[in-house]
């Protein structure tokens, strides 16, 4: 992925990848906490079974989302996942904002503007969200 441009999110594996890497980089910081959940989420998923390396295959998609910025990655992820992966990627985004163990507002409000751009329920996105801050709780 040379070039990092939007044609590089290509599949529905990319544009999950891309939502989650666009939720952890809401509050401005690359929280080695939500790194590490981002790449075990990748590890346990078929999804990625081909990639050689997830570290270099997460690195390049986190480069289309800085070169791209949000909307454009947004837009171009939405349109290729399939509706039988709009929950996921929601749940992915939901456990790697709440993989520190805090929610800040511009996480708050990515996943609310996710939860509606992938036609996901309310209700079902709080209990994916309830879930997430469950899995992650230390305290």
């Amino acid at each position: 992925m040379p070039k990092h441009g939007l044609a590089d999110v290509k599949n529905e594996a990319d544009a999950l990848m891309v939502l989650a890497i666009c939720a952890m980089t809401m509050d401005g910081k690359l929280a080695p906490r939500k790194m590490f959940c981002l790449r075990m989420l990748a590890y346990q998923s078929p999804l990625y079974d081909n990639a050689d390396s997830v570290d270099d295959y997460v690195l390049a998609l986190y480069k289309v989302v800085s070169k791209n910025g949000l909307e454009a990655v947004v837009d171009r992820a939405v349109t290729l996942l399939p509706a039988r992966m709009r929950e996921t990627a929601y749940a992915w985004a939901a456990d790697v904002v709440h993989a520190d163990g805090k929610v800040m507002p511009s996480e708050h409000s990515f996943l609310g503007l996710l939860r509606a751009r992938l036609g996901i329920h309310g209700k079902l996105a709080g209990k994916l969200s309830t879930a997430s801050a469950i899995r992650h709780r230390s305290r």
